[in-house]
């Protein structure tokens, strides 16, 4: 479920943050927030709703790549996956995989699990809308890119 924090002064927080930490000064972008909230709640409401709103969790899939974001603010050290991902079982029995990259810079990653069977669907959620496409899962996985601010739902076929 996507969740934020609205500083102050009402601005959507775009870093890690904790209820009582420093908002000023701001850090990253508001907009970037916004826009990754607009992509969650695409893919949360359409496509993914089976999994995300009335599924189950499952365990994590296998994921190669992942890059960390680092920063340092009021002199602690923030280290966070650049995708974060988890996989789900609709009420019908399908598996699925939704992953989030919450940078504003794209992201390719490896994505691997037997559930996914041999053919999978990927639907990307980003500002530019939505685009699904039909994927082979092969032993080696399926490569997954991700635009900046962008999720995808990896559907078992």
């Amino acid at each position: 479920m996507p969740a934020g924090v609205i500083d102050g002064h009402g601005r959507l927080m775009n870093r890690e943050a904790f209820p009582w930490a420093v908002w000023d000064p701001p850090m990253g972008s508001e907009e970037d927030a916004w826009q990754m909230f607009r992509s969650a709640l695409a893919l949360r409401r359409g496509k993914a709703r089976d999994y995300v709103v009335f599924g189950r969790m499952q365990r994590p899939a296998g994921f190669d790549g992942i890059a960390t974001r680092t920063w340092i603010e009021a002199e602690r050290r923030h280290a966070i996956p650049a995708v974060f991902h988890s996989a789900w079982h609709s009420p019908a029995g399908r598996f699925a995989i939704v992953a989030a990259n919450w940078t504003s810079e794209g992201q390719t990653v490896r994505v691997h699990d037997e559930r996914l069977g041999r053919r999978c669907l990927e639907t990307l959620s980003a500002a530019k809308g939505m685009t699904a496409r039909e994927l082979d899962a092969g032993p080696a996985g399926i490569q997954l890119s991700l635009a900046g601010l962008s999720c995808a739902l990896i559907e078992a076929l």
